[in-house]
């Protein structure tokens, strides 16, 4: 599947410097091991896919603004808090 970002982020996912995507998924098409097409310039004359990869885990990810913190996956799953959140935005 095609996975469009702007180019900005280009040299941050092929250095490995960006480690994840956070995207809404209303269709439910995101599944570990789906071959990842990463592009720029989506429906453009200036389209560029610039790597492959394999999508590793679906997560269910949940942002509450009001006590700072992400919650990833159910019930046992990771908490960031504090200068965690910041980190976990600044990965994706």
């Amino acid at each position: 599947m095609i996975l469009g970002f702007k180019s900005q982020f280009k040299h941050k996912i092929l250095s490995g410097e960006k480690l994840h995507t956070i995207r809404a998924d209303e269709l439910n098409r995101w599944k570990a091991g789906k071959i990842i097409q990463f592009a720029t310039g989506l429906r453009t004359a200036n389209y560029e896919q610039f790597a492959l990869g394999r999508c590793t885990r679906v997560s269910e990810i949940i942002i509450n603004p009001e006590n700072e913190r992400v919650y990833i996956g159910h019930g046992s799953g990771i908490v960031y808090r504090g200068q965690g959140v910041q980190a976990f935005a600044k990965n994706d």
